[in-house]
């Protein structure tokens, strides 16, 4: 399904260490605080194993109607991706350098992410910084994004 509004983005296969399962508790928190104010959330990535446990998931927390699963996509869908994108959510817990990091400043999107490995680095003052291990503290940079212009 397409989302009907504005929404975030993850550009990211299922690994681990992308904490999928994190922004999925997260997501949920943040859709009960903002209520019909809330944003989709729109996910790509390889439909292996890994992405299926993450459609359980966001099935077991009642988000199938408000995350949707664009599996892995070509440069021009990505590119309309980005363009109607309101923000990147990107909480991985590892990260070297994140190419969707450099993509959401190159198309001007909005950027939470997780202050582990590089991504500070990467960022700078360019992105809402959080611990995205802390699910309260990711829905609350979610909840900042959507209503604080």
């Amino acid at each position: 399904t397409k989302p009907s509004q504005t929404y975030f983005f993850y550009p990211a296969n299922a690994w681990i260490h992308k904490n999928h399962e994190g922004l999925l508790r997260a997501f949920a928190r943040y859709r009960s605080i903002a209520r019909e104010g809330a944003w989709d959330l729109v996910l790509t990535g390889f439909e292996d194993a890994s992405m299926h446990r993450v459609r359980s998931e966001a099935g077991a927390l009642n988000l199938n109607a408000s995350v949707h699963f664009a599996g892995y996509v070509s440069e021009s869908r990505l590119a309309e991706l980005w363009q109607k994108a309101g923000a990147l959510v990107f909480p991985s817990l590892y990260e070297g350098l994140g190419i969707p990091l450099l993509e959401a400043m190159s198309y001007g999107v909005p950027i939470i992410a997780s202050r582990a490995g590089a991504i500070p680095e990467v960022v700078g003052p360019a992105a809402l910084l959080v611990d995205a291990k802390d699910d309260a503290q990711l829905a609350d940079a979610m909840i900042r994004i959507t209503f604080d212009p």
